[in-house]
């Protein structure tokens, strides 16, 4: 048995040949290699190929929406940004602007007769107005925003006040922090003055302090040293001679 080393080919790649089971089928139905499908052979002749289809979309479908999209795209018309208009047309647009918004500023001072601020409504004519100026809704939406402000006064003046509350509360406990650190250094002064006059008064005591010996041989502290008696001797030649 001879061993085939050529590379596999997949079937999509090539043409079908008389090993395949669909190629005898098609030859013995009066299909000739190399002619097209079909009774008058107007059909294809390579198979079909396989491909990806991300789009999950019929076969032809894509290529169809892609025919579509290139003719929207070619017969679209331009935007206002890519048509290049003339100095004339350019001055009309810019006035026919300039109107639009003079009319808009014009609607807008006349309708503001006709806005109620406190249902955020706008009415067109003075009766749509006055009733409902009139109406339950309206007075209802009113006391219901004013009682909506006081609220809000009433918070935020319970809030000032709080704020102030804790201001004087901190204020109090800074000043008690100050005395305090004051007396702790006065303390610690009256204290060194205290130790240092003791050591002052121990050194004056220690350099008045003397010491002297008695004759029974002992040291007494703190005793005077008795002054030196003068010895004098008789000699005999001290009289003068006669």
């Amino acid at each position: 048995m001879e061993i085939d080393d050529a590379p596999f080919v997949p079937s999509t790649e090539r043409a079908l040949d008389a090993s395949n089971c669909g190629y005898r089928l098609l030859v013995k139905m009066g299909w000739r290699s190399g002619s097209g499908l079909g009774k008058r052979e107007q059909g294809i002749v390579e198979p079909l190929k396989m491909k990806e289809n991300l789009v999950c979309l019929g076969l032809g479908k894509a290529e169809e929406y892609d025919k579509v999209t290139q003719l929207a795209t070619s017969e679209r018309r331009k935007m206002d940004t890519e048509v290049e208009e003339t100095a004339e047309q350019t001055a009309v647009r810019e006035a026919k602007g300039a109107k639009e918004e003079q009319i808009k500023a014009l609607v807008k001072n006349m309708q503001a007769a006709f806005y109620c601020a406190d249902c955020r409504k706008q009415y067109k004519t003075v009766v749509e107005m006055e009733n409902h100026l009139s109406s339950y809704d309206h007075h209802h939406t009113k006391r219901l925003r004013e009682l909506q402000q006081r609220k809000r006064r009433v918070g935020s003046e319970e809030e000032q006040i709080s704020k102030r509350r804790k201001e004087q509360q901190q204020e109090a406990m800074m000043l008690q922090r100050r005395i305090t650190q004051a007396a702790q250094s006065k303390a610690t002064n009256e204290t060194a003055v205290v130790a240092e006059s003791d050591i002052g008064g121990k050194e004056k005591s220690t350099e008045t302090t003397k010491v002297g010996f008695s004759f029974g041989g002992g040291m007494k502290v703190g005793s005077k040293k008795p002054p030196r008696k003068k010895l004098t001797i008789s000699s005999a030649f001290s009289t003068p001679f006669s």
